[in-house]
C-alpha cells in the first residue's frame, strides 16, 4: 500500500512482476476502494521479465525493486535494483536504476526494510546477506546525509502504546526541520508476496523547537479525506516503525512504536 500523496487521494495497492510474461515485466496499480480506472499499469525500464521479485517500500514513499531476474539470462549477480516514484503521476510513476545485486535474488529470497532505512536482501541463489543504502541516503557528492533524529517516543519496551485516534509527542532534537512522520509496518514475506506492507502519513505540529505532536491513525472516523484517518484495516494493530524525515527528505533512524 502506497503512500498517499495527498489526505484525499484513495489508497493504492503496487504488484509488480509476475509468473507469465509479458506481464511479468510490468507493474500495477489499483485504488482502494476500486475507481472507474480499475488497473493502471506500467512497465519496467529494461523490459525484463521477474517471478519471484523483491518489493520494498521505502520511508520516503517509494518502491525499491530487486531481484526475480529469471532463467534462462539472467545476470550471474541478478542484474539491477530499481527505485519507482508514484509522485511522478498515477500509472506512470517514475523508474531509476539503481546499483546491481551482488547475488541472484529469485526463488526464496527476500528483501525487507531495516530500521536504518537501509534494505536487506538475502535467499535465492545464495545465502549471503546485502544491506543496500538507498539513495536518501546521501548528499549529491556522495558524502553521507545529516539524518534527523528521534529522542523520545512512545516506547512499547515501556509499556506505553499509541491508541487509534489519539496524538503522541516525538522528540528530536531539531522539530523545526521536520517535513513528515510516517509509519511503516514491519514486513511478513512468504514466497515473495507481502500484504503487510503499508506506509502512513501522519499529521503533525511542532510543539516546541524539540518535540512534535503527532496525530495516530484514527479507525474510529472513516473515509480519511472528511476528517478520519487509516481505518482498522488499513492501520490495524500492531508494531510500526516510526520515521521523521527533514526538510531534505533524510529519513531518521526508526523507533518501533505499537498501535492498538
Amino acid at each position: 500500500m502506497l503512500l498517499r500523496q495527498e489526505p484525499t487521494e484513495p489508497d493504492r495497492i503496487f504488484v509488480v512482476g509476475g509468473g507469465v510474461a509479458p506481464t511479468s515485466e510490468t507493474a500495477g496499480l489499483i485504488d482502494v476502494p476500486p475507481s472507474a480506472s480499475l488497473w493502471l499499469s506500467s512497465s519496467i525500464p529494461d523490459n525484463e521479465t521477474r517471478s519471484s521479485v523483491n518489493v520494498v517500500l521505502l520511508p520516503v514513499g517509494t518502491v525499491f525493486v530487486s531481484g526475480g531476474r529469471s532463467d534462462p539470462g539472467v545476470p550471474p549477480n541478478g542484474g539491477a535494483c530499481w527505485l519507482y516514484d508514484p509522485s511522478a503521476g498515477v500509472g506512470a510513476g517514475a523508474w531509476s536504476e539503481l546499483d546491481e545485486l551482488t547475488d541472484a535474488r529469485q526463488y526464496h529470497s527476500v528483501a525487507l526494510l531495516l530500521p536504518s532505512g537501509k534494505v536487506m536482501t538475502t535467499g535465492g541463489s545464495s545465502e549471503r546477506i546485502e544491506v543496500f543504502s538507498p539513495p536518501y541516503l546521501f548528499k549529491a557528492d556522495g558524502t553521507l546525509a545529516t539524518r534527523p533524529d528521534i529522542t523520545s517516543f512512545p516506547d512499547p519496551d515501556l509499556g506505553q502504546i499509541v491508541l487509534h485516534g489519539s496524538s503522541f509527542e516525538v522528540g528530536t532534537a531539531d522539530a523545526c526541520d521536520i517535513s513528515s512522520v510516517v509509519m511503516v509496518r514491519p514486513m511478513a514475506v512468504t514466497h515473495q508476496t507481502d500484504t503487510e506492507q503499508r506506509i502512513l502519513n501522519l499529521s503533525f505540529i511542532a510543539s516546541d523547537t524539540t518535540t512534535l505532536s503527532v496525530a495516530a491513525p484514527d479507525g474510529r472516523v472513516y473515509p480519511y479525506g472528511v476528517g478520519g484517518g487509516h481505518s482498522h484495516a488499513l492501520a490495524p494493530r500492531g508494531y510500526y516503525m516510526l520515521f521523521v524525515l527533514n526538510n531534505d527528505g533524510v529519513p531518521s533512524v526508526a523507533k518501533f512504536v505499537r498501535l492498538v
